[in-house]
């Protein structure tokens, strides 16, 4: 599974403009890091898409799920402003997923 495939996977379980969202920032040029774009009404579906991109950076230090869910709290908890809550379980979603998918 690529990041692509990941990221529209996660974002059909949360449903409503999150799938959108995840296509539109799919098909954007990507010249910006991580953390860099504007808060604004779409941002759960760009925020999915980046988490999942240094999600499967970081597992390739073949960390546990545990430590991996750790360090993308830490690294995505001021990237966005999406409630804590919704971020633990997207990071959740994302790491489940591609521990799964090996």
């Amino acid at each position: 599974m690529d990041a692509a495939e990941l990221s529209r996977a996660i974002a059909s379980e949360f449903g409503g403009d999150a799938p959108a969202e995840v296509e539109a920032e799919l098909d954007r040029d990507k010249t910006r890091g991580f953390g860099q774009f504007v808060v604004d009404a779409a941002t759960i579906g760009g925020f999915i898409v980046q988490v999942v991109q240094l999600a499967i950076q970081l597992n390739e230090t073949k960390k546990t799920p545990a430590q991996l869910i750790a360090e993308l709290q830490a690294k995505a908890a001021s990237a966005v402003k999406i409630a804590d809550e919704t971020r633990r379980k997207i990071i959740e979603r994302i790491v489940e997923r591609l521990k799964g998918s090996k």
